[in-house]
């Protein structure tokens, strides 16, 4: 079980890191069985935000193949959690002077990662901010395939947060 283990986090890896890349983002680092990704770092572009949902809208339909390639291999589907979140951060190297990482920190990072609580309250594949949808519109994105779920509470964060998600369930 653990080699199986393993065998399937590399695919699911290989598979979200090359989405993130194909986007023009920068994966940040793999968080066991997930991913932490930007987009306008190192250097910010005319359209971070509008590839942040096109990058997640992409890793939904890859997660949703992966998905169809188990089943079709008797395997159980693996239940991922879309957030994404825009906004600014800061980023640099954390640590001491016997190890140092790159890291983006921030309220944007927390809103985004608490963003994934929502999800899994909503059952639901990909959740993003109001905020990222505001700026994904602006640098010209369509986002016809999104659908308001009004504004959420996220645990340690003061006020309510407008939240989106996809018109249709990505994990299936």
């Amino acid at each position: 079980p653990a080699l199986a283990t393993f065998a399937m986090l590399r695919d699911l890896h290989a598979r979200l890191a090359r989405t993130v890349f194909a986007h023009a983002g920068t994966l940040d680092k793999f968080l066991g069985d997930g991913i932490m990704a930007t987009f306008g770092t190192p250097l910010t572009g005319k359209a971070d935000a509008a590839n942040t949902v096109a990058c997640a809208r992409a890793i939904a339909a890859e997660i949703a193949e992966a998905n169809a390639e188990r089943a079709r291999q008797g395997a159980p589907a693996v239940n991922v959690r879309i957030s994404a979140h825009w906004g600014e951060a800061l980023m640099g190297t954390i640590g001491d002077a016997k190890r140092l990482e790159f890291a983006v920190i921030g309220d944007t990072v927390n809103v985004a990662s608490r963003l994934q609580q929502v999800a899994r309250d909503l059952d639901i594949g990909l959740v993003v901010s109001g905020a990222l949808c505001k700026a994904a519109r602006a640098q010209g994105a369509v986002l016809d395939d999104l659908v308001s779920h009004g504004r959420h509470a996220l645990r340690s964060y003061p006020g309510k947060v407008p939240v989106w998600t996809l018109k249709r369930r990505p994990n299936q």
